[in-house]
């Protein structure tokens, strides 16, 4: 999901030097580079220098090994937008501290910049920060603020339900 918004954020007018990826593989790095003309980087902390925005877009059982890794590296002006499913903020928060985190959900049409994203701040997440955040997956569809025990259903429903209507339209 990563690549696919950084796709979407290139289609949206965002400069490429604006835009840092990193991946944990260093054959992958090379393929979305490729794939992407955008840096890509082996070392998270080194991706976070300069950015306003901090994207954390791992399979969920990834995240506190990512998050070992850049504790005390992310500041309070920066925001987080984590796309790990199931994640709470609070988690993130316990690592990061008084960062602003923004949980997002968008869903299978964002390759397509069709996507609905399901959003909620965190504790030190002020309007500020949610609304970068709505600017940020707004590049791949249209966002909605939600509380965050709604999201784990946004994940169940509005996150695969495109997918199992694609399904349904292939076997037609």
């Amino acid at each position: 999901m990563g690549e696919v918004l950084a796709g979407g954020l290139l289609r949206a007018g965002w400069e490429p030097d604006d835009i840092v990826l990193v991946d944990r593989h260093q054959e992958r790095c090379d393929e979305v580079a490729a794939n992407t003309g955008l840096t890509v980087l082996v070392d998270p902390v080194a991706g976070l220098s300069g950015k306003k925005v901090v994207v954390i877009a791992v399979k969920p059982g990834d995240v506190p090994r990512l998050l070992s890794q850049v504790a005390g590296s992310i500041s309070s002006d920066q925001v987080v937008v984590s796309l790990a499913a199931g994640v709470p903020t609070e988690l993130l928060e316990s690592s990061l501290g008084d960062v602003p985190v923004v949980r997002v959900m968008p869903n299978t049409p964002a390759p397509f910049d069709e996507a609905i994203t399901a959003l909620c701040g965190g504790r030190h997440a002020g309007a500020d920060a949610v609304a970068l955040a709505e600017t940020v997956m707004g590049a791949v569809g249209e966002t909605i603020e939600l509380d965050e025990h709604l999201l784990d259903a946004v994940t169940a429903v509005s996150g695969t339900g495109p997918a199992y209507i694609f399904l349904l339209a292939e076997a037609l």
